[in-house]
């Protein structure tokens, strides 16, 4: 029998049309240090469900593809830089926003919620606030 995921703790990875649960608990130092981890994530889109109770203390980007950022619940503004100025995003639950590839974003908090994001991973950026 089927087992529900938990993407609020591990990540779905979606390559062509295979599907595989990743176990977040290793799963970013997995990524740092181990190239055959690195080559299976770098092979698909990743879905993860994330709680947002405080604005991010920082920005990230990621290079390669654009980046779907739902929100479940809540109202968050999300801040892309374009290098030039500040678009602020406001989405409440139920909206979407679509972060574009090898944009900076960062999120703020109007009323804590959560996201449900799916992105191509590989090559993600961080950089501080």
């Amino acid at each position: 029998m089927a087992e529900p995921l938990d993407l609020q703790h591990d990540y779905l990875l979606i390559s062509g049309t295979d599907l595989e649960q990743l176990a977040g608990d290793r799963f970013w130092e997995r990524l740092e240090d181990d190239a055959e981890h690195r080559q299976l994530v770098g092979s698909g889109w990743l879905v993860a469900a994330f709680p947002v109770p405080t604005d991010w203390d920082g920005w990230e980007m990621h290079p390669h593809a654009d980046e779907v950022v739902h929100v479940t619940s809540g109202h968050l503004v999300v801040t892309l830089d374009n290098g030039t100025d500040h678009e602020r995003v406001d989405a409440a639950s139920g909206e979407t926003v679509i972060v574009p590839a090898g944009v900076w974003h960062t999120i703020d908090v109007v009323e804590p919620g959560a996201t449900l994001n799916i992105t191509h991973g590989p090559g993600t950026e961080h950089r501080p606030r």
